[in-house]
């Protein structure tokens, strides 16, 4: 039963994260090689792409099983809390241009604003909180408390860490490529501009073809 369960749950996971990604690469957020579907309009290279993911389960041979649970447990709260955080952002965009731009809003919370900016803040103390508890493990029965900074167990953080790294490596990728991709279209935008100024000033002379047959004139 409970395999049974593990594979129905990774399939449903699998299958979101994959549309997901497909998605993502449809609307230009993500590189167009995901986008390749084949016959049955299957997008395949997605489906790998999530299926990557699957080979952390063979961390298991290096470390136990549990350890390996708790460091992916920890990564995916982190990304979690991450996710949560940037939505209660988006929230109070969303909000602060809908009153700009002068909208009466029906249904509104009474909790917020309020409540946002406390999920702001637990959202950005759980990831701190994460490091901090792996950071200062609990001392076994046979062991003394830790004492002194150079005690610390820093490696243990290593999955909340990794997950903070891979959204701010995913935010300013994307920041960078979509400056990139916006000069250029101004650069080539102006050097349009130019040629039509140009052309104003100097027509562009339109030759005959040489291979266009010339018309005999009109016998009398």
């Amino acid at each position: 039963l409970i395999f049974l369960s593990s594979v129905a749950s990774g399939r449903s996971f699998l299958y979101i994260s994959s549309r997901t990604l497909y998605t993502l690469a449809e609307s230009g957020h993500a590189p167009a090689m995901l986008t390749r579907c084949n016959r049955y309009d299957v997008p395949y290279v997605a489906i790998l792409t999530s299926a990557l993911f699957s080979m952390f389960a063979f961390l298991s041979l290096a470390e136990s099983s549990s350890a390996l649970f708790n460091s992916l447990m920890y990564f995916i709260t982190t990304s979690g809390s991450i996710s949560w955080l940037c939505s209660s952002i988006i929230y109070l965009r969303f909000r602060r241009k809908t009153e700009e731009q002068g909208f009466i809003r029906v249904h509104q919370s009474r909790v917020q604003p309020y409540g946002v900016y406390v999920g702001i803040l637990g959202c950005t103390l759980l990831p701190i909180a994460n490091a901090l508890v792996l950071a200062f493990p609990p001392p076994s029965s046979e062991e003394l408390p830790v004492q002194s900074w150079s005690q610390l167990r820093m490696r243990n953080a290593i999955p909340v860490y990794l997950g903070i790294l891979s959204f701010l490596s995913l935010y300013f990728g994307h920041q960078a490529r979509t400056a990139i991709t916006q000069r250029r279209l101004k650069s080539e935008d102006e050097l349009t501009s130019r040629r039509r100024w140009w052309r104003i000033i100097w027509p562009k002379r339109i030759e005959p073809s040489s291979s266009a047959p010339v018309s005999s004139p009109p016998e009398p």
